[in-house]
């Protein structure tokens, strides 16, 4: 039997396991984040379903850890699994007892009620489900766990070692209260993941925009037509090569799993950023506060779409064109005076 909030006391494999299982809780959890802001009230029915499970693997890693119960033995009543978490000796003799208990009986009775009933829950409940939710399963995870749900990340599952540094420094930026600057590292991330997969799928997997107007002025001039009107068309095949990419990048990741509302909230929260002949990433954005939930959604996303872009066997990778920029911005962990990242803020509109 473990002593009780002893963190070193579980062996290398229960940590593993406890360490799967808590990275489940928070997926179940940002699962149910997500249909409970969607309408409709199979959405709300299943955000339910999901927060009461992100609670209950959450008190049965508890059981695992402090060997309250067998692996093989933990799947019993909810209501007894909460009073033997409470009874236990060691938890109990240090005045330790599960935060929110009321909430989390009324959180499996709605549970319940969904589940053997369809009852659909009040649209007024689902902040209640999702601030409680969340608050108590920090409480948890910092009390019984000594870890933050939020540093929870799948890193260890992502092949690519480069894009794993990335990330991995994307996460200490964020820690570190720099959300803006995880914001840019998570893009650049993402771009250099996305042109490998793109390159995997058979489009052309380079740093920058093929020019279609590249050797067609000195046709022009030769067809003696008005020099004047060549800006113009200059112009149109300019934009017609842009939106030929833009559809070709859309139907490629589209087809790689991101939908259509992803990719609108990526684009809406992502800077752009423009990678140069030898990879130096350009980054232009506009100069106002990121939000540090926006900028955690962002390097989330990116890393759990990685993840899936490798079960489809779609290779995410950072391209040989990118590896020397990616590994400068690694080694040196500052964007702002590195010299690894170019960044342009633009003044907002009005401003």
């Amino acid at each position: 039997m473990n002593s009780g909030l002893d963190e070193n006391s579980a062996n290398e494999s229960d940590s593993r396991v406890v360490f799967r299982r808590l990275l489940l809780a928070k997926q179940l959890f940002l699962h149910g984040l997500d249909h409970a802001e969607r309408l409709g009230q199979l959405n709300k029915m299943i955000a339910v379903h999901n927060f009461h499970n992100a609670i209950e693997v959450t008190l049965r890693c508890i059981l695992i850890k402090y060997e309250i119960r067998a692996e093989k033995q933990i799947n019993v009543e909810f209501e007894v699994m909460l009073n033997e978490i409470d009874k236990y000796p060691p938890f109990r003799d240090k005045g330790i007892k599960l935060p929110y208990r009321q909430e989390i009986r009324n959180l499996n009775q709605m549970r319940n009620w969904v589940q053997h009933h369809a009852v659909e829950p009040e649209s007024s409940t689902m902040d209640y489900w999702k601030v409680f939710t969340r608050l108590a399963l920090e409480t948890i995870c910092e009390t019984y766990f000594k870890v933050k749900i939020q540093t929870l990340t799948p890193l260890d599952l992502v092949a690519n070692m480069e894009l794993r540094n990335l990330l991995s420094l994307a996460f200490s930026v964020l820690e570190r209260g720099q959300p803006r600057n995880a914001l840019i590292i998570s893009t650049i991330a993402y771009k250099m993941a996305e042109n490998g997969i793109l390159g995997t799928m058979g489009e052309p997997a380079l740093p920058f925009v093929p020019d279609l107007t590249s050797g067609h002025r000195d046709y022009w001039d030769d067809q003696g037509e008005d020099d004047s009107r060549w800006d113009e068309v200059s112009q149109a095949l300019k934009a017609l090569n842009t939106k030929l990419e833009e559809v070709s990048t859309l139907c490629g990741l589209t087809s790689s799993g991101i939908n259509l509302s992803e990719r609108k909230r990526l684009r809406s929260s992502m800077p752009r950023v423009v990678f140069a002949m030898n990879g130096h990433p350009h980054v232009q954005m506009v100069d106002l506060p990121v939000e540090e939930e926006e900028a955690r959604w962002v390097l989330e996303f990116v890393l759990n779409i990685i993840i899936d872009w490798q079960s489809l066997g779609l290779n995410p990778i950072v391209p040989e064109w990118g590896s020397e920029s990616a590994r400068k911005l690694v080694e040196s962990g500052d964007i702002e005076n590195s010299g690894s990242v170019t960044v342009l803020l633009a003044r907002p509109f009005g401003g």
